[in-house]
């Protein structure tokens, strides 16, 4: 009861961080209180799980009475391991919570390829010791309550141990089933408890209540050892190949064959103007006052939008970074929890830097901290640029935290490098990746920038803006910034606020396309589309003609119905005013997102339900197939 009772405390800590950021209230008591009686079930599971473990070493010392104070020592020590375990990872599990609004799960792993990097990054966060001091203090308590307990029942060793086997077995048999049971989560089903059945309501916050972490974490790690590459398994194959090709226009030759490619042709001369790429950490349309979000907190992107081609729905394929980086510059979605850059593929992406360099074009990144993070360093250079800048580049007292360099420096640096660059007649495209809205929150000292607001997270959020019109400022005194296109969006979105299961913020992002030297007039463009077709655009706008074997269209050319997008275990699609929701568990949702409040309207609308997801479905299954065949 003491564990279950501790599990309790840190899921009263969770409800009073996101009573008002979820978007429940006190009137949804009744619901709150089915959230915590759904939490004592997985509790319970994990508490069952802890204990069954001991229980064959409590099992010999009742066979085998000579050794029953070393199996009671091991009984406790394997108790107490499993339940401070799993208190870490319910502590650990708030942040992360509060982060990405999901529980914590499998997803993880996928960072710990460079676990040194890691903890230097969380280490180095304030707010990370808010809940590691919690657990040191559970930690504590349970050991004491542990120590008190043992002594109670055990403090003496037995002199004989009497056994009435008609009282004895039938009691071993009852807490063995006991656990069982537990362990079960359910006694009519067929299968035991699962994730989903935590799911009982329209408020995502309040599902997520119910469940444990240490469930979430253990269940999606079973489950991924199922199948280590964890591939995409929606639909069969064919049937996604063929309906993705007809959706994205890509016709057969004369066999009948395909791999997936189109060939865009273009008239006229390619224009070789520069290409750079920034790719901003965290933001959020919901920052541009979009989604209920904060205003005048984004001066510079508001007024870029002004002058540029501006594109209202665009939406990022996946909630991490390293989906962002692949997605835009591949144009490949995000297949659920698979981490696409870790491996480095025998055959090279036909992305934005390969297409571009075979065009003449000297093509870097920037990144703002280690590029061996998620490997992203390797992968790019494999697939297609020639040079990545990182923290190994900038002088130490410009590196502030794990994550780097902040972002004013990181384009300032970048400025003799595209001058060097234009010197030598060659064009150059160039991406960023910042991250300076990322905790650590770390503003610079030398920065002159006077932030409006008092709130920690919307200061970030200025000085990111403000250091992109620093960037764009530096630029326009250069000879070459008539002669170059700007693409400003971001890696992903951010999850405040979310009203649905799939935090719609954490998708909605920014796309600028500012052209200085092209005579383009200043449009918002309203027609969805996504990390994925940034690629194939700039292409159009570059009037240079190539081969598009990817899943991105050009968006000032051609229309898309939906655009897609995943969350690890969740996907999503969504055009001008509908956002449907598939939850891997199987639960669906649809929701009218232009009309809050509007509830979920699958059932109303069925058939754009079914629409929506045979679009996602067919996109990420064809997506995994040329994975698999390596048909980059």
């Amino acid at each position: 009861m003491t564990g279950i009772f501790f599990f309790f405390l840190c899921r009263v800590v969770l409800v009073l961080m996101n009573l008002f950021a979820s978007g429940i209230g006190i009137h949804h008591g009744s619901l709150i209180f089915y959230s915590f009686l759904m939490g004592l079930r997985f509790d319970t599971v994990i508490s069952c799980y802890i204990l069954a473990i001991p229980f064959p070493f409590l099992l010999f010392s009742w066979m085998f009475p000579i050794g029953f104070v070393i199996s009671i020592k091991i009984s406790r020590i394997l108790i107490l391991t499993g339940y401070l375990l799993s208190f870490f990872i319910c502590w650990v599990d708030i942040p992360y919570y509060n982060f990405f609004h999901s529980r914590l799960n499998s997803v993880v792993f996928n960072w710990f390829h460079d676990p040194g990097f890691v903890f230097r990054m969380i280490f180095s966060e304030w707010t990370f010791w808010i809940f590691i001091i919690p657990f040191l203090i559970y930690a504590v308590c349970f050991i004491m309550i542990s120590r008190k307990y043992h002594n109670l029942f055990f403090s003496k060793k037995p002199v004989s141990i009497s056994r009435n086997l008609l009282i004895d077995v039938p009691v071993i048999l009852l807490i063995g089933s006991l656990i069982f049971l537990g362990i079960r989560g359910r006694i009519k089903k067929k299968s035991p408890i699962r994730t989903g059945t935590a799911y009982f309501c329209e408020v995502p916050f309040l599902n997520h209540l119910g469940l444990n972490p240490a469930f979430t974490l253990v269940s999606s790690g079973l489950e991924d050892l199922k199948d280590r590459s964890r591939p995409v398994k929606l639909i069969p194959e064919q049937e996604a190949v063929v309906t993705a090709e007809k959706y994205l226009g890509i016709r057969p030759d004369s066999l009948g064959k395909s791999e997936f490619s189109r060939s865009i042709l273009y008239d006229g001369s390619p224009r070789k103007l520069n290409v750079i790429l920034i790719l901003m950490e965290g933001m959020s349309e919901y920052f541009r006052g979009k989604h209920g979000g904060p205003e005048n907190l984004t001066p510079v992107l508001d007024s870029l939008t002004k002058q540029s081609l501006n594109f209202e729905n665009i939406f990022s394929s996946g909630i991490h970074t390293y989906n962002g980086i692949y997605s835009t510059l591949f144009s490949y979605p995000a297949l659920l929890k698979q981490h696409p850059m870790l491996k480095i593929p025998s055959r090279q992406y036909e992305g934005m830097p390969l297409s571009l360099k075979r065009n003449g074009y000297r093509t870097m990144f920037f990144i703002a901290h280690d590029d061996q993070f998620d490997n992203t360093g390797g992968f790019l250079i494999a697939n297609g640029f020639d040079r990545i800048y990182s923290q190994k580049d900038y002088p130490g007292e410009k590196i502030l935290s794990t994550l780097g360099v902040p972002d004013d420096y990181l384009y300032e640096f970048s400025i003799t490098v595209f001058n060097g660059y234009h010197r030598s007649g060659q064009p150059f495209f160039a991406g960023f990746m910042t991250a300076s809205n990322h905790d650590p929150i770390i503003i610079p000292e030398w920065a002159d920038f006077k932030p409006n607001s008092n709130d920690k997270k919307e200061m970030i959020i200025e000085y990111c803006d403000w250091s992109l019109g620093k960037f764009i400022k530096l630029c326009s005194r250069e000879p070459w910034y008539g002669s170059t296109i700007f693409v400003i969006t971001a890696d992903h979105g951010s999850g405040y606020p979310w009203v649905y299961e799939m935090p719609l913020t954490y998708h909605h992002i920014p796309l600028i396309i500012h052209a200085p030297g092209l005579n383009i007039k200043p449009e918002s463009l309203k027609n969805p589309g996504g990390q994925i077709d940034i690629f194939p655009t700039i292409m159009g706008l570059l009037n240079i003609s190539y081969s598009n074997n990817t899943f991105g269209t050009d968006l000032l050319s051609e229309t898309r119905p939906f655009i897609f997008f995943t969350a690890d275990d969740k996907i999503g699609c969504a055009d001008k005013d509908y956002f449907f929701i598939h939850l891997m568990g199987g639960s669906e949702y649809l929701y009218r997102y232009n009309f809050p409040g509007s509830g979920n309207v699958i059932t109303d609308f069925r058939e754009k339900a079914d629409s929506m997801k045979r679009y996602a479905f067919s996109m990420l299954q064809a997506a995994q197939w040329k994975i698999k065949n390596e048909l980059q």
